[in-house]
C-alpha cells in the first residue's frame, strides 16, 4: 500500500512538474515578447533622437536664413532686407507696396513663417515688383542673386527688352520671415 501511495506521489509530483514546466515555458515566451516589444520601443526613441538632434543644424540654419518679423517695423525695412542694391537691381521704392501677408503652410501644417509680398503699383500690375539694371548682364546676376536666396520666394520672371533700360517683372515677389 505504502508502494502505490509512493507512486502516486510520484506521479503528481511529476505531474506538477510538467504543468509547471509548461506554465514556465509560457511566461518565458511571453517575457520574450516583452522585451522584443520595450527593445523595439528603445530602438524608436534612439532613432527619435538622432534623427531630433540631426535637424539641429537645421533649426540654427533657420534662424540664420530667415529674418525674424518682429524685427522689421516698416515696409522700408523689408525693402533693406531684401537689398536690391546689392544685387545691383533698381526699384522705384515709393511706387512699392505690401500686397499680401500669408502664413506659410507645408502639408497643411504651419511652419512659423510668414509670406510677406509686394509689387509694384505704380506702373506696374500690382501682381509683380518691377526691378532695372543699367544692363542685361547685371539684370541677370541680380535676379539669380534673389532667386539663390532662401528667404525670397519669386514665381515668375519675365523679362523687358522693348526699353533702353532692361528691366524685368518678379512676379509675386515674397519675402518669407520667420515668427519665432
Amino acid at each position: 500500500m505504502n508502494n502505490v501511495i509512493q507512486q502516486r506521489i510520484k506521479l503528481a509530483g511529476i505531474a506538477v512538474f510538467l504543468v509547471l514546466a509548461h506554465q514556465a515555458n509560457g511566461a518565458w515566451a511571453i517575457f520574450k515578447e516583452k522585451v522584443q516589444a520595450q527593445h523595439n520601443v528603445t530602438e524608436g526613441v534612439y532613432r527619435w533622437t538622432d534623427s531630433y538632434n540631426a535637424l539641429q543644424k537645421s533649426i540654427e540654419q533657420w534662424g540664420v536664413s530667415y529674418t525674424k518679423e518682429s524685427t522689421l517695423q516698416d515696409l522700408r525695412g523689408l525693402l533693406e532686407m531684401a537689398d536690391f542694391e546689392s544685387a545691383r537691381l533698381n526699384i522705384k521704392t515709393d511706387d512699392v507696396a505690401v500686397v499680401s501677408v500669408d502664413g506659410v503652410r507645408h502639408n497643411e501644417m504651419p511652419i512659423g513663417l510668414t509670406k510677406v509680398c509686394l509689387a509694384t503699383m505704380v506702373g506696374g500690375d500690382g501682381k509683380s515688383i518691377k526691378v532695372s539694371a543699367p544692363d542685361y548682364r547685371t539684370l541677370f546676376t541680380g535676379i539669380k542673386t534673389m532667386t539663390d536666396r532662401a528667404d525670397i520666394d519669386i514665381s515668375s520672371i519675365v523679362i523687358q527688352g522693348d526699353k533702353g533700360t532692361p528691366t524685368a517683372s518678379l512676379g509675386n515677389f515674397c519675402i518669407l520671415l520667420s515668427r519665432g
